[in-house]
């Protein structure tokens, strides 16, 4: 993953995946916050939170969501209010994984009313030092927000490069602007919605249906609002890329055979589309063409039905085809929300409430930028990146949201796998299950909770 200084939104306005992000906190309270940390060494105190805090701040992170003023406009980003301050933890952790899955959990995120992120830190009780910070993904993708703190990490403050705006235009400045990007986001709607259908002939070639969804067998215990369960491990980087090369396949193919595996044998598959279907997955594709964008999510996913299960006797060559196959053939840009920015909200919580979520989602970062593996010339002992949920309908979210998100990032000789469950299918003995797989792939780790 390489980093170029300061990487600014060029659009003053939401764009598509960006705006299916807002659309899931407002339509049926799903919030998708991220999470970088990482966990230094030795410590060169909390002040290395507070210039991180400043160095984000008026940065393409650090922006703001102001609802338009007329309907089927866009919605505006803007400055949040107030000063950002970073969270300092006072009493030492011996576990900086659990610490940090707790930030993921409480980090204040709202970018409607306030700011949608935060950093803290906590000293560790072996003498090193974890920082963490936690964003919406309305404010970026993975990829963008990974590189926005590298770059803050090592100093560059991209304030006066980012176009937000600071103040409120005059009210008739503010319709008359609203008004003018309404009539181009109809029109654009409009192209959308023919797509849409397009899309849909009987002559367009489609997933494999899917058999209906096995009845429910979870514990009466289980409460509908568990939270989603993480586990994190740290593996030898050279000895990952061998396995995938030896079978066949790439860093990435061995990532999405790894979560095939997960959503396979935890249940998620069953429960989700019975026991013959294939694994559903996505994987996430950075689309900028260059290193400026006109959204803040600048990723997609593309689809991926896995009929066989890749194991390492079958190696991992038919899971790289099927990868290239669904990259030939990326999925459109954003029509889908530009089409629900015009529906009432009513009918828009039922359109979203009735996608289905996949069954596992892939994130493969690529190496860490080198400015986010040494802070005050300490070095960093582990990166970790993920993505979670938040959401007052568990019961919605269990059905829209992949049932595991598997992330990955490489840094110096390690690659860090952090893998999510959402499902309450996957949640019992997500650990034992991980350990399993990745001991079927001869890559035997310790699995930890966090």
């Amino acid at each position: 993953m390489g980093s170029a200084p300061c990487r600014p939104v060029r659009a003053p306005r939401l764009g598509g995946t960006d705006e299916a992000y807002l659309l899931l906190e407002c339509t049926v309270g799903i919030v998708a916050p991220m999470q970088v940390v990482v966990v230094l060494d030795d410590d060169p105190g909390p002040a290395v939170a507070r210039d991180l805090v400043a160095r984000l701040a008026g940065g393409p992170l650090d922006r703001a969501v102001r609802r338009p003023v007329v309907p089927g406009a866009r919605p505006r980003w803007v400055r949040p209010p107030g000063a950002a301050q970073a969270r300092v933890d006072p009493t030492p952790v011996d576990d900086a994984i659990a610490w940090a899955r707790r930030h993921l959990g409480e980090a204040p995120l709202d970018v409607l009313g306030a700011r949608g992120w935060q950093v803290a830190t906590v000293a560790l009780t072996d003498g090193g030092r974890a920082v963490s910070v936690v964003a919406s993904h309305v404010l970026a993708d993975g990829r963008r927000f990974v590189e926005t703190v590298a770059d803050a990490v090592v100093g560059e403050s991209c304030g006066d490069a980012d176009p937000v705006p600071e103040g409120t235009p005059r009210p008739l400045r503010r319709v008359a602007g609203d008004a003018a990007d309404a009539a181009t986001a109809v029109a654009d709607a409009v192209r959308a919605a023919v797509h849409l259908v397009r899309g849909r002939a009987p002559d367009t070639p489609t997933s494999p249906p899917r058999r209906p969804a096995a009845r429910s067998e979870e514990p009466a215990s289980t409460p509908v609002d568990d939270a989603p369960t993480h586990h994190v491990v740290t593996l030898d980087r050279a000895r990952w890329h061998a396995v995938a090369a030896d079978l066949g396949g790439t860093a990435t193919t061995l990532l999405v055979a790894l979560g095939a595996g997960l959503a396979r044998h935890s249940g998620v598959v069953t429960a989700r589309g019975g026991p013959q279907s294939p694994v559903r997955l996505t994987l996430a594709v950075d689309r900028r063409a260059d290193a400026h964008s006109s959204t803040a999510n600048a990723a997609d996913g593309v689809a991926i039905a896995l009929p066989t299960d890749p194991t390492p006797d079958t190696g991992l060559a038919a899971a790289r085809a099927a990868i290239r196959t669904a990259l030939s053939d990326p999925p459109g840009d954003d029509a889908l929300a530009r089409v629900a920015r015009l529906l009432p909200s009513s009918t828009l919580a039922h359109v979203i409430a009735a996608i289905p979520g996949p069954d596992v989602a892939v994130s493969q970062l690529g190496p860490a930028p080198e400015g986010l593996l040494a802070w005050r010339g300490t070095r960093a002992r582990t990166v970790l990146v993920r993505a979670a949920a938040r959401t007052a309908a568990p019961d919605l979210a269990r059905r829209m949201l992949p049932g595991i998100a598997v992330w990955a990032v490489e840094h110096d000789d390690a690659i860090t796998v952090s893998v999510c469950a959402v499902d309450p299918v996957a949640r019992a003995d997500l650990g034992g299950a991980v350990a399993r797989e990745l001991d079927l792939w001869g890559l035997r780790a310790d699995v930890r909770a966090g």
